[in-house]
C-alpha cells in the first residue's frame, strides 16, 4: 500500500491531523517529530504533575501504531530553564535542522519501508526533499506561513514606522533567510496552504498559484458557552507570539483609554521589542499555557482579538470560534476565507488600530452582539 513519510519538527495539531489521517488509512509509513508526549503515557502523567507548562505544549493523541520517531535532544536542551547555561545556546532552528538531517538519512539508507512520498513542512526540510527525490518519492510541501518575501516586506514596513516597536531580531531578516524555502519549494511536486492570503502572498511574488492547493485547516470540538451580561468590563483576550507580525501594538494602541470598559488578558511569549514588552506590562499577561488551559481562557472571554498582519492561517481564531467565543481579526490570515463581518465575527485591517478601536466601541455600546455573533461563530465551527 501507498504510504507517506511525515515530518514536522515543531508538531501542532494540523500536523498531528495529518499523520494521524494517514494511519487511520493505513497510509503512514512513519511521523517523525523533534520532541512530545504521548497523551496518557507516563512521561505525560509526570509532566502533568509537575505542572511542566513549557512541555506540556507537546502531546500528540494515541493511534500512530508504532509509526511515531521521535528526536528529542535538541528540542528538549531549548526548553530547559533560562538559568541553565546551556538553553539558549539551541535556537528552533537547531531543531529544525537536527531533524531534517536524521529523516535525510532515514530515506538514504532505505530505512523507511513502504513509503511512496514524503510530507514535509517549509524551511525545514531541504535535506529530507534532495534525499526523497534521490529515491523518486513524491514530494508534498506544506507552507504554513506566509511567502516569506511577504512577511519581510510587512517587517520593513512596520520598521518605518516607528522602529522602535520591532524586535531586535524579527522573521526572515538576515540575508540568507528565507532561501532555503525557495530551494524547497523549487524541488517540491505538490504545494500545500491553509488559508487564501497565503496563496496570494506566493502569487504576488512570481509563482504559479494553479500549482497551490489551498487546503484550510480544521476546527478543534465545539464546546458551548453562556454568554454573560452583567460584567461591567468586558473581557478580551489575545493569544499568540509577541513578534511585530501578530499586530499586538494596534491591539494596545486600539484600547488606550478604554480600562473602564474592557480588560485585557495577553498570552504568548517569544522575542519581543522593549517598547511592546512596556505596553504590555499595563494588561494581564501570561507567558505560556498549557493547550487546555488556552482553550479554557477563550471560553471565559467576551471577546477574542487577533489583529495579526501576517499569518499562513492562525488557528487561535478557529480555536476561539470554537468555544463560542466570537473573534476580531484581519483578512491576512484564515479570517477572510471564514468570517463574515458582522455575522460570525469582525475583520478589520490589518494594521489600522483606529479601525479595531471603532469595531471594539461598537461592541462596547451594544455588548448583547456578542453572544449572537459567538453563537454564529460555533455553527461555522
Amino acid at each position: 500500500m501507498n504510504k507517506f513519510l511525515v515530518s514536522s519538527a515543531f508538531p501542532n495539531k494540523n500536523s498531528q491531523g495529518v499523520a494521524l489521517g494517514l494511519a487511520r488509512n493505513g497510509k503512514l509509513a512513519v511521523f517523525i517529530t523533534s520532541f512530545a508526549f504521548v497523551e496518557g503515557s507516563l512521561l505525560h502523567r509526570l509532566a502533568s504533575f509537575f505542572k511542566l507548562n513549557n512541555l506540556l505544549k507537546r502531546v500528540l493523541k494515541r493511534g500512530f501504531n508504532g509509526k511515531l520517531r521521535i528526536y528529542p535532544l535538541n528540542e528538549l536542551l531549548r526548553r530547559l530553564p533560562k538559568c541553565l547555561a546551556i538553553s539558549p545556546l539551541i535556537s528552533p532552528d537547531d531543531v529544525r535542522r537536527e531533524l531534517d538531517q536524521k529523516v535525510s538519512r532515514l530515506l538514504s539508507k532505505g530505512q523507511v519501508e513502504d513509503a511512496v512520498g514524503v510530507y514535509v513542512y517549509a524551511d525545514e526540510s531541504y535535506k529530507i526533499i534532495q534525499a526523497a527525490k534521490k529515491k523518486n518519492l513524491c514530494v508534498v510541501y506544506e507552507l504554513h506561513i506566509a511567502y516569506y518575501k511577504e512577511i519581510q516586506a510587512i517587517i520593513e514596513a512596520e520598521r518605518r514606522k516607528n522602529h522602535e516597536w520591532v524586535e531586535e531580531t524579527p522573521l526572515y531578516t538576515d540575508s540568507e533567510a528565507g532561501t532555503q524555502i525557495d530551494k524547497e519549494l523549487l524541488l517540491a511536486d505538490k504545494v500545500v496552504v491553509a488559508s487564501q492570503y497565503t496563496k496570494r502572498s506566493l502569487e504576488k511574488f512570481g509563482f504559479d498559484g494553479s500549482q497551490v492547493k489551498v487546503i484550510p485547516y480544521g476546527f478543534p470540538d465545539i464546546t458551548p458557552k453562556e454568554y454573560s451580561r452583567n460584567r461591567s468590563r468586558i473581557k478580551l483576550l489575545f493569544v499568540g507570539s509577541l513578534g511585530i507580525t501578530k499586530g499586538l501594538k494596534y491591539l494596545i494602541q486600539a484600547l488606550e483609554g478604554l480600562s473602564d470598559k474592557v480588560e485585557l488578558t495577553i498570552v504568548g511569549g517569544g522575542e519581543c521589542s522593549e517598547a511592546l514588552y512596556s505596553a504590555i506590562q499595563e494588561h494581564r499577561y501570561i507567558n505560556s499555557l498549557p493547550h487546555s488551559e488556552v482553550l479554557a481562557l477563550m471560553r471565559e472571554a467576551d471577546l477574542f482579538i487577533f489583529p495579526t498582519l501576517s499569518e499562513g492561517f492562525g488557528m487561535v481564531v478557529t480555536e476561539a470560534m470554537s468555544q463560542g467565543t466570537p473573534v476580531i481579526t484581519t483578512p491576512n490570515g484564515c479570517g477572510a476565507d471564514l468570517i463574515v463581518d458582522g455575522e460570525n465575527g469582525w475583520l478589520v485591517p490589518a494594521a489600522d488600530s483606529e479601525a479595531l478601536r471603532q469595531t471594539i466601541q461598537d461592541i462596547i455600546a451594544n455588548p448583547s452582539i456578542l453572544g449572537q455573533v459567538g453563537k454564529a461563530a460555533l455553527k461555522n465551527s
